[in-house]
């Protein structure tokens, strides 16, 4: 007895998991990459490529956590603002 088509999985190339982890492992890569060279260009590039990983990061988040995130985000670019207004007074 010979089983229908569309009863049985289909079968993937490489698991879900494997490329996941490669995908993953790419983008740690490219990371390490654009932060390496960041830190050989100096600080405001470094802030720059930081900005963009965080930036990046936030976008892979879902929706929900998205608007959490912007905000903590905001909070603490604000603290760090406020901290070095405060030190030009100094």
């Amino acid at each position: 007895m010979t089983t229908a088509p569309w009863s049985k999985p289909s079968a993937r190339k490489k698991p879900l998991e494997m490329r996941r982890a490669e995908r993953q492992a790419r983008r740690a890569e490219h990371w390490g990459d654009r932060i390496s060279e960041a830190r050989r260009q100096g600080p405001r590039t470094q802030a720059a490529t930081a900005w963009d990983r965080l930036r990046s990061t936030i976008s892979r988040l879902p929706e929900g956590l998205q608007r959490e995130a912007w905000e903590r985000a905001t909070s603490q670019l604000d603290q760090i603002r406020q901290e070095l207004a405060g030190s030009d007074s100094v």
